[in-house]
Order: structure tokens, then sequence, then C-alpha cells
């Protein structure tokens, strides 16, 4: 159970597990924006199918586009490892299932991203009062012009997902360089879709 007016410094999966059904009045929060910052967090899997035993595939982002602490030679000590534009961006696919293992925010398309978003938010309904509120603080970023393909290097006929990944798309046309990606409009609309009440947004 748990107690109130207490700090859990843990993954808020863990934490709203614990919680019953309309527990919270108000919930404000600003989870990971997409493609811009690296906490160092655990990876932790995503979209995993029970009872598969992952075979995973590395998939390494090279970052492209702006400056880095190093790059910008202001020393590492301004962003630390946070600045995803000084390091690789390491993650992985399950070969068998479609899993993917990485950190909210570090995944290889946005489309992904908001996947994730949408899964995390589907548990914060159940724990959310039906008279409660929620405010979200989400930013956009700009597309750097990439193709989402099959990253598991698998031809299509050879995978069998088994829970509709979307990154098991072969080839998907991305949106196109310098374009904001409009990623808060997207989820936005994700979750009306999935009845939520969009109140206002704030600029």
């Amino acid at each position: 159970m748990i107690e109130i007016n207490k700090i859990y410094n843990e993954s808020c999966l863990e934490t709203m597990a614990r919680m019953p059904d309309n527990f919270i009045n108000c919930i404000v929060t600003s989870p990971p924006y997409w493609a811009l910052r690296d906490y160092g967090l655990e990876p932790i899997i995503w979209d995993n199918v029970n009872g598969c035993v992952h075979e995973w595939k590395l998939d390494i982002q090279k970052p492209k586009g702006g400056k880095g602490s190093i790059a910008a030679n202001v020393g590492a000590n301004k962003n630390d490892f946070a600045n995803i534009r000084d390091h690789d961006i390491v993650s992985a696919f399950c070969l068998k299932c479609g899993a993917w293992r990485g950190s909210l925010g570090l995944e290889p398309d946005f489309r992904l991203y908001i996947r994730h978003l949408i899964q995390i938010f589907e548990k914060v309904k159940r724990v959310l009062r039906d008279d409660g509120t929620m405010f979200v603080v989400i930013g956009d970023t700009y597309s750097q012009g990439e193709t989402f393909t099959n990253r598991t290097g698998l031809s299509t006929s050879q995978m069998k997902p088994k829970n509709g990944t979307n990154f098991q798309v072969k080839t998907k046309k991305s949106v196109q360089p310098k374009c904001l990606l409009q990623i808060p409009s997207r989820f936005a609309i994700e979750m009306t879709n999935r009845g939520w009440i969009l109140r206002n947004e704030i600029i």
C-alpha cells in the first residue's frame, strides 16, 4: 500500500501497481521528451510477450544534428551523460516477439515512443479518480528525416510478430527533415482516442 506524504524514488510503474483504483486526485508529470536526453536509467522491456525467451539484437543509434557538449567544447560537466549528441544510444529488439529493451524517450522512432507513453497512461487512468485532473508537460523535437524500417534485420517473411509492434513495418516514410514531429499533438490525439478528455492546452 502507498503511504501519503512520502517520496518514492522508483519507476512510476512500480508505484502505481501498488495503488488501489481511483486513488489519485491530481497528477502533474513530465515524461522524458523523445530523443533529447539520456537519463542513464536501467533499460526495461516494453511490448513484452509473456513466455517469450527473448533473443536480443542490438539497435545502435548514432546522434545526428545539433551539437553535443563535446562538439560545442563546453566540457563534460555541462551536460554530463544526458546529452545524447555525445554518445551512441544502444537499445535492443527481440528477434522473436518484437519486444524493445530500452529507456523511455530513447526509442528509435517517435511512434514507438508515443505507443509506450500510452501504455503508461493506461495504468495512470486506473489510479486517477473519475473527478481527478492530470497535467502532462511534454515537448516536441525536429525530424532528422530518418525512415522507420524493420530494425531486427529479419525479412518480412521471416517475422511472425505476436503483438503487432509498429517497428515491424518493412518501410515507413518519416516526417520531412527540419519539420516538427508534433509529438504533443499526436500524444493528445492518441489519448483522446482512448477515452481521455482533453480540457485545455497550456502554451
